[in-house]
């Protein structure tokens, strides 16, 4: 897997067996960390880059597997299950990542709070 991007496009893409496609885990933690870091409060911290609905934070599982994934993308329920399926699966290697980073152990600690808290918005779990 690698990743490209297109011209004047915010968000990544990845090649995979031969096609591309978004990548499915594109903006989940964004900057959040780091604007708590130096003490900006949640509820002032933009969720994701790119509005989804007009939204930019309190996002649910509605606003991501109802209006994004089905109404937007047009994908099947088939096909969302299969995408979460894939993201659970990735759930420790992140974890790893993230403790194995060479971040300080604060902001370790922040991220995999984020990491769960947006797994259980998506209902992936265990988180």
């Amino acid at each position: 897997e690698r990743a490209v991007r297109i011209q004047d496009s915010h968000q990544p893409l990845i090649t995979r067996r031969g096609t591309v496609e978004l990548a499915p885990a594109y903006d989940f933690l964004s900057s959040t960390v780091a604007y708590l870091a130096l003490g900006a409060r949640r509820d002032t911290i933009m969720e994701i880059a790119l509005p989804l609905g007009g939204k930019r934070r309190g996002l649910t599982r509605k606003s991501w597997m109802t209006y994004f994934a089905r109404e937007r993308l047009g994908l099947s329920d088939g096909v969302i299950a299969a995408v979460r399926a894939e993201l659970a699966a990735a759930v420790p290697g992140w974890r790893a990542r993230i403790a194995d980073s060479f971040l300080p152990a604060e902001q370790k600690a922040l991220y995999l709070a984020l990491l769960s808290e947006r797994l259980a918005v998506l209902a992936i779990g265990p988180p």
